[in-house]
């Protein structure tokens, strides 16, 4: 049984070749998207210093991470990509998309586990209710499928056991918390409420359960 998803259309196919060398690929779909996202607003002609990017990842460039390890075992330090660091950190994703994007405002990546991309979504909404952008580029990108990742959740029992009933399981989430957030967002207004804001709860009481046995995470969820 699989229990990672492809995606349909390759990075190598919609980048130049240069971003596929140099973006790792959690950036790489962070990019996609967020290239999409920006032509679906209709491109909107705004000072850049008031355009603002909030983008958060989990894990951020694990993929490059562990390719530059196996370079390090095996040729040495010498041999190591000066782009390890800009590919890998957390935080470049959106640097990346700022630089793409021309944007010279407010810049951060928000790290709150499987709830990055909603959290990110939440701020960007504060962040132009603050008065800091008037427009934010908001969502959240992961591509952390590795053996290591996927060893390291399945040790820590957080890994569905049901493959085969993958239409009703949820496993370990990042980048599809942004359209999970969208889909709750229209039903919410479909069913006549009005969407005001996020809310934010936390059952800290163990690192990775709490007192009924569930996993614990940050829950990002609409009001």
């Amino acid at each position: 049984n699989g229990f990672a998803m492809e995606a349909k259309v390759r990075p190598s196919e919609v980048l130049e070749r240069v971003e596929t060398k140099r973006l790792d690929p959690n950036s790489q779909f962070a990019l996609i998207s967020a290239r999409e996202a920006w032509a679906d607003a209709g491109a909107p002609d705004i000072d850049k210093t008031r355009l603002g990017v909030e983008y958060s990842t989990g894990i951020g460039g694990l993929w490059t991470l562990l390719d530059a390890w196996d370079t390090l075992r095996e040729k040495g330090p010498s041999r190591v990509s000066p782009f390890l660091m800009p590919m890998m950190l957390s935080d470049m994703t959106c640097g990346q998309l700022s630089i793409k994007l021309g944007a010279r405002g407010v810049n951060y990546c928000l790290v709150s586990a499987c709830a990055s991309g909603a959290d990110s979504i939440g701020e960007a909404a504060n962040i132009i209710r603050r008065g800091d952008a008037e427009v934010a580029l908001a969502g959240g990108t992961e591509a952390a499928v590795t053996p290591i990742s996927m060893a390291g959740f399945s040790a820590a029992k957080a890994l569905t056991t049901s493959n085969h009933q993958l239409v009703t399981v949820i496993g370990p989430a990042g980048a599809g918390k942004t359209t999970m957030l969208s889909t709750v967002v229209d039903a919410y207004r479909a069913s006549g409420r009005k969407v005001v804001g996020l809310a934010l709860s936390q059952n800290a009481t163990n690192v990775l359960r709490d007192e009924t046995g569930a996993v614990t995470a940050n829950i990002a969820s609409w009001k």
